[in-house]
Formats: C-alpha cells, structure tokens, sequence
C-alpha cells in the first residue's frame, strides 16, 4: 500500500512533461529538495495549476511511490507583492536559481528553509532599496553556504593566523592575511567589513534593513561575495 503524507512546499520549479504532466522542484522543511510529478497540471482545466505557481507555499498531499505523485494542493501564500515588482522578480529569481543549485536532493537544511521564507515574506510586504535587496540575497546565500559546508573559514589558509584584514584569493579558494597575502588578484576586507558581515550573517534572523553604514564597506562586501561565486562555479 503506497504512503501518503501532507506536506508543506515551497513550490521552485515547474516544467511540462508528456501527457500534461508536470514536473515540480519544491523545497520542505523536513525533507529538503524534492521532485514530484503532478498528473494533468497543464491541462487547462487543472485546478491544481493556479496553486503549484513558482514561489508559492503550499500544503501538498504527496503519495509516496518510485515517481512521487503530488496529488493536491491548497495555498498558503502566493507572495503576489513580490512578483508585482520588477526588481523583486529579479533579485528573488536568481536568488532561488541559486539556492536549487546549492541545496543537495533530499537534505533538509531547516535554517536555510527558514531564511528562505523569511526573505521571501519580508520582500512581500515591505519596500527595500536594491542595496537592501543585493545584501539580504547575499547573506542568504552565504548562511546557506555555511549550512553546507561551502563557506571558507575565517583563519587565514596559509598560517592558519585569526583574520582581522582578509584578502580574499579567487584562484586559490580561501582568505590570506596581511603576512600571507599572495601575489596576484585579491580582494581585501577591512575590519570593520569583517565585523559587519559576521554580524549579519550569524544572527538568528535575517537583518535585511542593517546595511552597512560605509558605501565602501558594500562595496568591499559586494566585490568579495561575487568573486566567491565566480570561484564557486569554476569548482
């Protein structure tokens, strides 16, 4: 007798399949990465269509068989502010592309499924600059990374000499100190960005309204963290 479970989703992904299947990627607090098959979704009498939209939270009742099936769904929240704006989209877009990218299939991460839906709640129902944007999708990110392991630590790679001034080394994965620097490309945080960002990123909750008081703490931060990514899909 196949097992059927209610569980509640945060729909990623939808793709169409033959025979008006389709293909869901969702994420769920207990049982991380998931995909699913949902028989008839794009049929244009489905009432399961207008539930299973990407980015919305639902309860789906899943029956649990080699190819699990989502059966039914009822919303929970569609996050309608944050598709009716255009950076949002944007930001929020490729924030997901790269949480999926990251989050391995069927590994629950319970902060990160918690700061995913606090973003994605708090960019619903509130207006945020595009800095207050970029930085809350980067600390998102970077807790996450942590989560996973993918994170360099804060010691320097060489001496193993606790940071005060980092340079960041694309090429070699990993922070150097003042002595250590090495020689080529590098990226510098400065104290205070070190504090800052730590700050940020070890809180219980997502700070998405503390951005730094320094244009050249951001700018240091933003350098940093996309270069980070660059090393990330070179790996």
């Amino acid at each position: 007798m196949r097992r059927t479970t209610t569980e509640r989703l945060l729909i990623i992904k939808r793709t169409e399949d033959r025979d008006y299947r389709g293909k869901i990627v969702a994420l769920s607090p207990e049982r991380g990465r998931l995909v699913f098959t949902a028989k008839g979704l794009f049929k244009p009498q489905s009432k399961l269509s207008g539930h299973l939209e990407p980015l919305s939270l639902v309860d789906g009742l899943i029956v649990w068989s080699k190819e699990p099936l989502l059966s039914a769904a009822v919303s929970r929240q569609s996050f309608l502010g944050l598709k009716s704006d255009l950076a949002l989209i944007v930001v929020s877009t490729e924030l997901v592309r790269r949480v999926i990218e990251w989050w391995p299939l069927a590994q629950p991460l319970p902060r990160s499924w918690q700061d995913l839906i606090t973003i994605l709640t708090q960019w619903n129902s509130h207006h945020y600059s595009l800095s207050q944007l970029t930085v809350g999708s980067q600390i998102m990110s970077w807790r996450l990374a942590r989560e996973l392991g993918y994170a360099p630590g804060h010691t320097c790679i060489q001496c193993g000499r606790p940071l005060s001034t980092a340079f960041w080394s694309e090429t070699q994965g990993g922070f150097f100190c003042e002595v250590c620097q090495p020689k080529g490309p590098t990226y510098k945080l400065s104290p205070s960005t070190l504090v800052i960002w730590e700050d940020l990123v070890q809180d219980e909750h997502l700070q998405l309204t503390k951005l730094p008081s320094s244009p050249t703490i951001l700018e240091e931060l933003t350098a940093f963290f996309n270069s980070w990514l660059n090393f990330l899909a070179l790996c």
